[in-house]
């Protein structure tokens, strides 16, 4: 455990001074990310403003799930988007063979090589939007349950994103990055909107609505806990198919040496 905690440390160091390099693109990384945040924000604002609730969702539940869908997004792409882009082009140019050489874990290099630094911005305008649009009163328990359902919505994003860049051992010059991208609008908008049909995939077939809807929900005291406990119950799920769809790809997988 100390070993990839040492590691992480030198990742995290070898990432500021790149990004530290580039002071500029950071800077403007960090004003785009805001930028898109707060179109879909206006967009879903406006819509309410005009219709009084979207399904369910009033105005400020709106902004607890926009802010819990920042927070999300910001982790995931800080420590994993970078990282789920590249494993493509590691199996394209034979670099894979090489990490699966290193004395540590594969799974782990591919998914965490590479920080993007400036994600992190998100979060500070998604505590803020969460913080402002959280109902009274404080409730320790949904609350708890509200940080566990973030948490597992990050590991949920992962998995899906990992096996959607795994399964690139087998269809080497496909476009992964698209379908995460759709992932995303899917997850930026209440659950209600959605058709029923649509409800039932993202809940048992890909389940997007635990990632920001559940959550959000929870803190704003209309959610099940049983439902929240599930959300988390379905990311330990998630995790363990994805480690285990990550060595059967492997399997499939033929190194330029072979």
């Amino acid at each position: 455990m100390r070993y990839y905690a040492n590691l992480m440390l030198a990742i995290l160091r070898n990432c500021v001074a790149r990004e530290m390099m580039f002071r500029a693109s950071f800077v403007l990384s960090l004003v785009s990310g805001y930028g898109w945040s707060l179109v879909m924000l206006l967009f879903l604002s406006t819509v309410v403003a005009r219709v009084q609730a979207l399904g369910a969702w009033e105005q400020r539940d709106i902004h607890v799930l926009v802010g819990t869908f920042m927070l999300v997004q910001g982790v995931t792409q800080c420590l994993f988007e970078t990282n789920m882009w590249r494993i493509g082009s590691y199996v394209r140019e034979g670099t894979l063979d090489f990490i699966l050489t290193r004395p540590v874990d594969s799974q782990f290099l591919v998914s965490a090589r590479y920080l993007r630094l400036s994600a992190l911005g998100l979060l500070i305008p998604g505590v803020a939007l969460v913080a402002t649009g959280a109902r009274g009163p404080f409730v320790w328990g949904d609350t708890l349950l509200y940080l566990g359902g973030t948490l597992s919505g990050i590991a949920i994003l992962y998995a899906v994103s990992f096996v959607l860049a795994s399964s690139t051992i087998w269809f080497v010059r496909a476009d992964m990055g698209g379908l995460v991208y759709g992932l995303f609008d899917v997850m930026r908008l209440p659950a209600d909107v959605y058709p029923k049909a649509l409800r039932i995939t993202f809940t048992y077939v890909v389940p997007l609505i635990f990632i920001a809807s559940v959550p959000a929900q929870t803190l704003q005291h209309r959610g099940s806990p049983l439902v929240a406990l599930a959300g988390m119950g379905i990311a330990v799920a998630a995790l363990l198919f994805a480690r285990a769809f990550w060595f059967f790809a492997l399997r499939s997988y033929s190194s330029t040496g072979s």
